[in-house]
């Protein structure tokens, strides 16, 4: 059990590494390729990859059931987030950006608890309401007291 648990925390460090390089990669390319072709490239290759990993390892293709939560979940990771980012990436500074990220854990559990039907704690609020008001003021301070199109991306 030790070992797995290694091996889990190793591979959620890999990453976290990994992601914290989508936003530099993104504001780089953009130039080169436009919004549109980076945002959605990355949906291609992920699939790519997917797809190797489905086939190599035989796994059998996901129920009706999982397919429709597949696709809510594809609808914003898969093409939302891409895309939106690449957008933002083009008016915004990465280091802005990553700032503003800080409240897609925030969006995640949020939407994780709407799905399972839980009820959090009032604490759970207040931490959660101080934080993201804390992101978006710091937000508005990096953008010379106002919002940008790329924060409403982001």
């Amino acid at each position: 059990m030790e070992i797995s648990m290694k091996k889990g925390m190793l591979l959620g460090f890999i990453g976290i590494v990994c992601f914290s390089f989508t936003l530099p990669a993104t504001s780089i390319a953009v130039p080169y390729f436009g919004e549109t072709i980076v945002g959605l490239s990355r949906t291609v290759i992920a699939a790519i990859i997917v797809g190797t990993v489905f086939i190599v390892k035989k796994q059998p293709l996901p129920s009706i059931s999982q397919f429709k939560n597949l696709l809510i979940v594809a609808v914003g990771a898969v093409l939302a987030f891409p895309i939106l980012t690449t957008y933002a990436m083009k008016s915004l500074p990465v280091s802005h950006g990553a700032i503003e990220l800080a409240l897609l854990p925030l969006a995640t559990a949020g939407f994780a608890m709407w799905r399972g039907g839980e009820r959090p704690s009032k604490r759970y609020w207040i931490a959660s309401a101080t934080g993201a008001v804390t992101v978006i003021i710091y937000a508005i301070y990096l953008g010379l007291g106002q919002l940008h199109k790329g924060d409403f991306a982001l």
